[in-house]
Formats: C-alpha cells, sequence, structure tokens
C-alpha cells in the first residue's frame, strides 16, 4: 500500500485529532477495548488523485455494496450519477435494473484485498479501497456500515480578504473572478445567489458541484453526532442572508429597468396609425361609410380628365 500524505482528520469514534498516516493504528487499537459489538470490515477510501481526501468506514458483513454505494454518495459523490465496483476483476453497477450492488459485504471483502469503485461514467472520480482488518464494529444501531474517520476540512484563504473561506462561488471561478469567499465578505459579493455554495469536504470540489446536506451525512456517523457539529449552521444562515440580499437587489434593478422602458416609450401622434384626437370614438360603420362616398386618388384623377375634355 502506497503511503498517502499526513494530512490531519479526526476519529469519529472518539473524536480525538489524527493524521492520514496514524489513523489505521488508532482505529485497529479501539479493537482492544471490551465491547459487545461485533466485529466489522475496517476499510480506507482515498480519492485517486486526491490524496488529502480520505476516510476510514466501519461495516458488518451484512452490509451491502449497495449501502457502501449510498454512503460515498452522501458524503463524497452526490447522487446524480451511475457508479460501479471493480472488484477482482467483477463489476458491480448501481443502474435501476440491475441487482449487482445488493450483494453482501462478507461474499466478496476479505482483509487486505483492494477494489475500486467510480463514479460518473462520462467524467469518473476513481475511489481506492483497501480492506484492513477485522474489529469492533462502530456502526450506528439502525444502520450495518458507517464513516469511523474522515480528514479534516481542506483549509482556503480567502480571496478578497485573505480570512478563512468557507463558501465558493462557482460563476467567479469560471470567470477568472474571487471564488473563495470568507464569511466577512460574502454579503459584498455579486454574483447570483445559485452559484454560491459552503465549501464542500469532497474531493469533487472545484471539479463538479456538489453541496453536503448535515442530515444526510451524519446519519452514516457513530452514535452521537448532529448535522450541525458537522457544518456549523451560521453558515447556512448566512446563505440565506445572501440570497434574502440578492432578491431585494434583483428587484431594485426591475423596478429601474421599468422605469426606464416608461421613459423610453414614444407619445402618440394625433390622426396617424393607432391613434384617435380625444374626444373622437371610432365607429366602424362611420368607416364603411366613408369609403363608400369618398373616391379614392385614382379615381378622382380619372373625373378631372373626364371634366378637362369636356
Amino acid at each position: 500500500m502506497t503511503l498517502l500524505p499526513s494530512s490531519p482528520g479526526q476519529c469519529l469514534v472518539c473524536r480525538k485529532d489524527i493524521s492520514r498516516k496514524s489513523a489505521e493504528v488508532h482505529l485497529i487499537s479501539h479493537k482492544k477495548k471490551k465491547s459487545p459489538k461485533p466485529s466489522a470490515y475496517l476499510i480506507e477510501v482515498t480519492a485517486e488523485g486526491h490524496p488529502e481526501y480520505w476516510m476510514y468506514l466501519s461495516s458488518l458483513p451484512d452490509a451491502t455494496l449497495e449501502d457502501i454505494d449510498l454512503l460515498l454518495k452522501d458524503i463524497w459523490m452526490g447522487d446524480d450519477h451511475i457508479s460501479s465496483f471493480t472488484i477482482e476483476g467483477e463489476e458491480y453497477t448501481s443502474y435501476p435494473d440491475s441487482s449487482g450492488m445488493k450483494v453482501r459485504v462478507g461474499k466478496v471483502f476479505r482483509p487486505g484485498m483492494t477494489c475500486t469503485y467510480t463514479c460518473n461514467y462520462s467524467s469518473p472520480t476513481v475511489l481506492h479501497l483497501v480492506v484492513l482488518d477485522r474489529q469492533t464494529a462502530y456502526t450506528p444501531s439502525n444502520s450495518s456500515i458507517c464513516v469511523v474517520a474522515r480528514n479534516s476540512r481542506i483549509s482556503y484563504d480567502c480571496d478578497i480578504c485573505g480570512s478563512k473561506a468557507d463558501f465558493f462561488c462557482d460563476e467567479c471561478y469560471h470567470e477568472g473572478g474571487t471564488p473563495l469567499i470568507c464569511k466577512h465578505c460574502l454579503l459584498l459579493h455579486e454574483c447570483s445567489y445559485e452559484e454560491v455554495q459552503v465549501i464542500p469536504d469532497s474531493p469533487l470540489f472545484g471539479i463538479e458541484y456538489f453541496a453536503e446536506e448535515p442530515d444526510r451525512l451524519v446519519r452514516w456517523y457513530p452514535d452521537g453526532w448532529t448535522g450541525d457539529e458537522i457544518i456549523s449552521p451560521e453558515l447556512y444562515e448566512l446563505l440565506d442572508r445572501y440570497f434574502e440580499k440578492y432578491m431585494e437587489e434583483d428587484e431594485e434593478c426591475d423596478l429601474q429597468d421599468s422605469d426606464e422602458d416608461e421613459d423610453d416609450e414614444v407619445p402618440s401622434v394625433p390622426g396617424r396609425s393607432g391613434s384617435l384626437p380625444p374626444g373622437v370614438k371610432y365607429d366602424r360603420k362611420d368607416s364603411e361609410d366613408m369609403k363608400s362616398t369618398v373616391p379614392s386618388g385614382f379615381a378622382s384623377t380619372l373625373i378631372d380628365l373626364y371634366i378637362k375634355e369636356l
């Protein structure tokens, strides 16, 4: 196994700070403590090309590949794409009409083996899984799998003031603006609120849109965690304020455009097509009578010539 950089992380079982290098030893040490819980697989997950993103899973043998697939999509990948596991040359896919991922982990995993997970075939993200050992299970009471350790959130600097960035603007990222924004500079930003999101702790960051949902994350954590402990609710409150600010400014722009359109309108001229002098009522019968009694210009010319010849 290739050793990865010692990026910081946290054990989600005891909540101690750990590093990427020490994670495996730390988690296996929990195994020595007596527990009535059954034995589970300890699985290491890393992102290809992004070694700073890693996590460790605790999976009971009766969990399915589909359970792991759902966990990975909730925490890192999003659920918009087809995915697959490749285990010892055999592929297990998430196609709706396929039962490939219904297979239980205990039938395909064993300590020491490796496999890959691919999500989004058009622009694939590849994860590498290593089954390390059997240890005490730390799964929630209503689940057969959970994440027991993962990397800490990657720290980025605000492109405006240099403080810690919490938000990311996709529009600025593609147009050369200031995509990394701190909570102090957010309300000064001018892009559409639809383009701004909390920076996700995911290898998809900067590659593909992925928004973390605390309620979906926490269901894969050990017992005792809350969504607010994973992502601060303050960040979503700031996004709500940014949304309100954007909508107010958008309404003001609409009002200004409406006033300018009214100023640009050309007043109607009496007697011209589409307008009548004040007080004059248009009557279709009068118009038809006028057509029948008033000769056309061509008819008037013939009459004048006839009179001259006389």
